[in-house]
């Protein structure tokens, strides 16, 4: 990727992006390139087609397990606010002597 490499740094810096977008969108190429693992000028439109569809549902399995967490989490929530409170069982205590 080393020539690959040099010509996209040296666009981009002739269209004044940011070092920060450029590292962005190198390490984005990098990822999509090692996705294949073969040369850039090799990848295909139906190469580019499955790593979207990859990318589609990596990103819904993040958003599962978000989900599941938040439903878990919420769910002991509900369940620890029904247990009385440690003071509140002090007070009916004493209520009742």
């Amino acid at each position: 990727m080393g020539l690959f490499k040099q010509k996209m740094i040296d666009k981009m810096t002739i269209r004044g992006l940011s070092l920060n977008t450029q590292s962005n969108y190198l390490e984005s190429v990098t990822k999509f390139i090692k996705f294949f693992n073969k040369s850039p000028d090799l990848i295909t439109l139906h190469d580019i087609y499955s790593f979207q569809l990859y990318d589609y549902l990596c990103f819904f399995k993040i958003l599962r397990l978000i989900v599941i967490n938040i439903l878990i989490y919420s769910y002991f929530f509900l369940i620890l606010s029904k247990v009385p409170s440690f003071s509140n069982k002090s007070k009916t205590c004493f209520n009742l002597v």
